[in-house]
């Protein structure tokens, strides 16, 4: 028995069907991740407005208080420049006030990976009114493994993580202590270091070179959770 034309025609027409959207299943468009900053590493950076820190210059006794002002936060996306792989991320911008301190913002952003319980793939990174800025706190570093950021952050290092800390007699619990070398005004390197507690954010921090010795510590402070 010969096959009708129209009837070949319509089961050719059908496999083919068949064989394009077994295709387009199979090539299924993927989204990039989203990674989002964690609440653990919120602790540690993002507070709601008119949260302030009174802080005590420890040479010159001279007190001035930092204060948040305002934050929002915005979707961004990445390539890594290796892998090729790409990702999206949050990120917040804060804003600040204070008369001497000279901290202006900070930025927080989530990393290529999502943040878990054993580890923060988190950046801190805060602007002075100098013009300088500075990653202060990128948890998922090795301890004492110093990254080279390069010329305009300078060199990292997480020197370690604390149960508790005293300052001032207060007690700060899971505090973080890193450091950052500062070599971009050539050979007059400025050594900081920076203490960073949960649930409170940063609580000192020593600038040193040879024309600058800062030290600001933590004398109270009423850092608001973020809603």
């Amino acid at each position: 028995m010969k096959n009708h034309p129209l009837a070949t025609l319509l089961i050719s027409l059908s496999f083919f069907i068949l064989l394009i959207s077994a295709c387009s299943k199979s090539n299924t468009f993927q989204p990039a991740p989203y990674n989002s900053v964690s609440d653990a590493f919120k602790q540690y950076s993002l507070f709601d407005t008119n949260s302030y820190w009174v802080f005590r210059n420890d040479l010159t006794l001279q007190k001035d208080t930092l204060t948040l002002t305002d934050f929002y936060s915005e979707k961004r996306f990445h390539t890594n420049p290796v892998t090729q792989k790409g990702y999206s991320y949050e990120a917040f911008l804060v804003t600040y006030t204070s008369k001497h301190i000279g901290i202006i913002k900070s930025e927080i952003t989530a990393g290529e990976e999502q943040s878990t319980a054993e580890m923060m793939y988190e950046n801190y990174r805060i602007y002075f009114n100098t013009g300088r800025y500075f990653s202060i706190l990128t948890p998922m570093y090795p301890m004492n493994e110093t990254q080279l950021l390069g010329i305009n952050e300078g060199n990292y290092t997480n020197l370690a993580f604390m149960d508790e800390f005293v300052l001032n007699d207060i007690t700060y619990s899971k505090v973080y202590k890193t450091s950052v070398k500062d070599y971009h005004d050539g050979t007059d390197t400025m050594f900081m270091e920076y203490y960073l507690a949960d649930g409170v954010g940063l609580i000192k921090y020593t600038a040193t070179n040879s024309a600058t010795n800062l030290s600001w510590s933590l004398l109270q402070s009423n850092a608001i959770p973020a809603k």
